[in-house]
């Protein structure tokens, strides 16, 4: 199935891989490929249940939550990730991993699901540090698709929670300073 998956068959590759599956049994690499696969053939629903499933089988595969940025994903299996992966991935890296989950919102433009799933990722999210850096990030991510107003919320959150988080307070004026005029 990943032979032909290499070779552009995607649709034949899913066929042959969902039988290996069905033989062998939740396997985590093979539930990341079927999820690749939808992704390349723009089955997001499809590709988020394969890699929930992996994640549940083995949650600290990091190649999974690469693959979680590429899918779109609502603020309840936000959550269901986190607490899968909290045990297991902790620091700068579960803080990028919580970033990727709000990523492709924030690429389709969905800014109300986004909001949802940044409120999810900070309740959840077990430090501050990880809470402040996941917030200027998505500022970042939504300073990037031009969506202004709704950075400047996810700063004055991480200020909230870290008045003196680097960085914030300066890229918060920057963002004001070009409303303004």
């Amino acid at each position: 199935g990943e032979i032909e998956a290499k070779l552009g068959q995607h649709e034949l590759a899913m066929k042959l891989i969902i039988k290996a599956n069905e033989l062998a049994g939740g396997n985590p690499d093979r539930l990341a490929t079927l999820a690749r696969l939808c992704v390349n053939l723009g089955q997001y629903v499809e590709a988020k249940k394969y890699v929930l499933e992996a994640l549940r089988i083995f949650p600290e595969l990091t190649f999974l939550h690469d693959d979680l940025q590429k899918i779109p994903i609502n603020a309840s299996e936000a959550k269901e990730v986190l607490e899968l992966v909290i045990p297991h991935v902790q620091g700068d890296a579960l803080t990028r991993l919580a970033v990727g989950l709000a990523r492709p919102l924030i690429f389709l433009r969905q800014f109300p699901l986004v909001a949802d799933v940044v409120n999810c990722v900070v309740e959840t999210l077990p430090e501050n540090k990880q809470k402040c850096g996941f917030l200027f990030n998505v500022a970042g991510e939504l300073l990037s698709m031009g969506a202004k107003n709704e950075a400047v919320a996810q700063l004055r959150r991480c200020l909230e929670i870290e008045p003196q988080y680097p960085g914030a307070g300066d890229l918060l004026i920057k963002i004001k300073t070009n409303l303004a005029a």
